[in-house]
């Protein structure tokens, strides 16, 4: 990792390939791929640094072959309509469970499908997507929404290996003591409001999962990786930083200040008597006694 321009980043390497030993001594040769480069991996284009760029515009470019190869076809409403909902919208939907596009990413891929397909289905183009995506139940045209699909399918996933013993419930309880970490607060992530506290946490699946979720009425009850306090009257940094209304940039800096000190409470700064902040925390050192590290 590299520090530029006030951000952290990845630091490039000079080398496309490593040399290394397997099980049995023999060399074998590891392409190094860079942090910023995506790669397919079980359809969907996937890189390290977890931006979703890459398979966004892969997903544009199938969604824009499928409306050209449409445009061209007679195809009655029945047709269309089995068209659309077995074939590209199948495609969209398989790799949605790893994947954190947002809202504008969905609706740019859904462009030239709605575009294609709505005049087939005798529906107007400028039809409001509410309309569009609303269920059969409110007079909806009961088409599925990605952005929606995607965020269930994240839920879904976390509720099915919460309580397995599986390597993505592993995956699962890292990203979210990571994202609680980052985060600092008392209260579970799931339970604070993304637009004061999503700053903070890096990027992930878990924290694109966490801002989708805070523009839903739905609520998600985890499992809690929050730090207790072991003093009476203490408090977590993080809470009292955000209540004297910093922006988004002080906090960050004062975040990171406070992870690379492993400081969660106040107490964890200060003198016993909590009225002075200590001098090894002014100058940035780490001490033996931070009980929260």
């Amino acid at each position: 990792m590299v520090r530029r321009n006030g951000r952290w980043g990845y630091r490039h390497s000079k080398q496309d390939e490593d040399l290394v030993l397997s099980n049995n001594g023999d060399p074998q040769v590891i392409t190094r791929h860079k942090a910023n480069v995506a790669n397919e991996v079980l359809g969907i284009q996937t890189r390290p640094d977890g931006k979703m760029q890459d398979e966004r515009d892969y997903l544009l470019q199938k969604a824009s072959q499928w409306a050209e190869t449409v445009c061209t076809k007679r195809l009655s409403q029945s047709e269309a309509w089995c068209c659309v909902q077995s074939t590209v919208m199948k495609t969209l939907e398989h790799p949605l469970v790893a994947t954190s596009l947002s809202r504008s990413d969905a609706d740019t891929i859904m462009t030239p499908i709605l575009k294609a397909i709505l005049p087939k289905l005798g529906i107007q183009k400028k039809t409001p997507h509410s309309l569009l995506y609303g269920s059969a139940s409110v007079q909806g045209c009961n088409l599925k929404d990605p952005w929606v699909t995607q965020l269930v399918e994240h839920l879904q996933a976390i509720m099915r290996h919460q309580h397995r013993d599986t390597p993505s419930a592993d995956l699962h309880v890292e990203n979210m003591e990571l994202t609680q970490c980052h985060v600092g607060s008392a209260a579970p992530f799931w339970e604070l409001p993304f637009d004061l506290y999503g700053c903070l946490a890096p990027r992930s699946w878990m924290k694109s999962t966490w801002e989708h979720l805070d523009k839903t009425p739905l609520t998600l009850k985890g499992p809690k990786f929050t730090v207790s306090p072991k003093r009476a009257r203490d408090d977590h940094l993080m809470d009292i930083f955000v209540q004297h209304d910093f922006d988004v940039e002080t906090l960050r800096i004062l975040n990171e200040c406070r992870l690379c000190l492993h400081a969660t409470m106040v107490a964890d700064i200060t003198e016993a008597d909590g009225g002075v902040i200590t001098q090894e925390a002014w100058e940035g050192k780490r001490t033996q006694w931070y009980s929260h590290n």
